[in-house]
């Protein structure tokens, strides 16, 4: 909340035991929600650092402060006090979900791999194929994502959250160069030109340029680029304002920070970056130093979308959420509340789950020994994401090194094999044959269901399993 007035100002300066009065330049400020009817009081927390780089408005002063939860929706009242002297009463604010930011539902779900720390951004970035589904004879080049979709539903399996679109002119044989001033630079305005819709263009809606001569759409091809990890949260976010850099006013409302997943038994949190960035210390990778934005769109009025990039290590249930400055932190849907991984069984909203991307050899001795590597992520044994333990069929394979993207363990001898083979009782004998030697041989069943007897040089036993069938192993 931003409070603004007149000498609204403390000379009460105060770091661990020391306390100085500095005129104007103090910071004992108490803010403070009471709620009327039930004497219930929240405490507002001061935000001085915001205070001190914002900008003034028209000359007066400003307080920054931000609200904790509250116990029920209602209008609260806001009393602030300088320097321990009387309270003043600033107004009211309503506090009530239909305010909140939200997380309403992810996709592709509220789930995603483990992420190494060890893995670039940029690591799983790939392209799909070019579409050319469309042509311009019907005055329309039309290249939708829906269109793609429907044409190659195996490639939009992996790249569901499209993070780039690229457009190439096949008349032009160039990528594609969108108006930016009305088809007065002679270019052509599209109707779209993003990753939720694809793209699409219209002579219907092109006016004559600078020379007097429409425009027209060219054909074009269209691919997109793409990343494995990357989810999508709808919701009511009512900003499309990355963070403080994306503006000069610092009051604009904007994501507050990163949106966060975090884990209520121990606190810890973990980013969700809407950037794709590998810093600077990255080798030669193509992509090193590079910050690339991820998608934060309104859709309809408040309601959009927030691209995210999960940056968890350790698997397990976590909470999604977000802030929006001046509209709080974000309210989950309920019915996202379906993940009972940790170990209260409280439902939490978001699973971060471990990944497995090979596992080598594919084969090895029945006598065991065979050194085996899983490599993929989310690995940890630390009493936070369970447990590691490795299988082979029904036997146990042991670990001998454990990281969090690669497991080797070694296999375990497995039991002599079994052979099996099936008998039938013989029609004119009554005898039980087996149909499937070489040379006939007979076995006379006895009263039990049970028998011991000899096929060729091999012990059997044998077991009756209905009145004409019969296993032999």
């Amino acid at each position: 909340m931003t409070i603004v007035g007149e000498n609204l100002r403390s000379d009460m300066f105060q770091v661990g035991d020391v306390t100085d009065n500095t005129s104007g330049q103090g910071e004992n400020f108490k803010i403070t929600l009471k709620h009327g009817k039930t004497e219930t009081q929240i405490p507002c927390k001061i935000d001085r650092m915001m205070a001190l780089h914002g900008q003034s408005l028209a000359g007066q002063d400003q307080l920054f402060c931000e609200t904790q939860a509250v116990p029920f929706y209602d209008t609260w009242q806001i009393y602030f006090s300088i320097d321990d002297k009387p309270e003043i009463y600033a107004g009211s604010v309503g506090l009530t979900a239909a305010n909140a930011p939200t997380a309403e539902y992810f996709f592709p779900s509220a789930s995603a791999p483990a992420k190494a720390d060890s893995e670039w951004d940029y690591d799983r970035i790939f392209y799909t194929p070019w579409y050319n589904i469309d042509t311009t004879t019907d005055n329309v080049e039309d290249e939708s994502i829906h269109l793609h979709f429907r044409s190659d539903r195996n490639m939009f399996q992996k790249c569901y959250n499209p993070i780039d679109i690229e457009v190439w002119d096949l008349d032009a044989d160039e990528s594609y160069q969108a108006s930016v001033a009305q088809n007065a630079d002679g270019l052509t305005v599209p109707t779209y030109q993003n990753v939720l819709q694809g793209f699409k263009c219209e002579n219907s809606i092109q006016s004559p340029g600078a020379t007097g001569e429409t425009p027209t759409c060219p054909n074009v091809k269209v691919r997109y680029r793409c990343h494995e990890n990357v989810i999508e949260m709808h919701g009511r976010i009512y900003t499309q304002v990355h963070g403080r850099s994306d503006h000069k006013k610092l009051h604009v409302n904007r994501l507050h920070e990163y949106p966060k997943l975090r884990t209520d038994s121990d606190g810890f949190q973990a980013e969700c970056s809407n950037h794709l960035n590998d810093g600077q210390d990255c080798g030669d990778h193509p992509n090193c130093g590079k910050n690339e934005r991820l998608m934060l769109k309104l859709t309809n009025g408040n309601n959009g979308i927030i691209q995210f990039l999960p940056r968890v290590e350790i698997p397990g249930g976590y909470n999604f959420t977000f802030t929006t400055l001046h509209n709080g932190h974000s309210v989950s849907d309920k019915r996202l509340q379906n993940f009972l991984t940790n170990p209260l069984q409280y439902p939490v909203n978001f699973e971060v789950y471990p990944r497995i991307d090979s596992v080598t050899p594919q084969t090895g001795s029945i006598y065991g020994g065979t050194l085996v590597t899983v490599s993929g992520s989310g690995f940890v044994s630390d009493g936070l994401g369970g447990t590691v333990e490795i299988s082979i069929g029904a036997n146990s394979c042991e670990i001998v090194q454990l990281t969090e993207t690669q497991i080797i363990c070694k296999s375990s001898a497995e039991p002599e094999p079994k052979s099996s083979h099936r008998i039938r009782r013989d029609p004119e004998t009554s005898n039980i044959r087996e149909p499937y030697s070489i040379e006939p041989y007979w076995i006379t069943p006895s009263s039990d269901t049970t028998v011991e007897t000899y096929l060729g040089n091999r012990g059997a036993h044998v077991t009756y399993i209905e009145s004409f069938t019969a296993m032999v192993s």
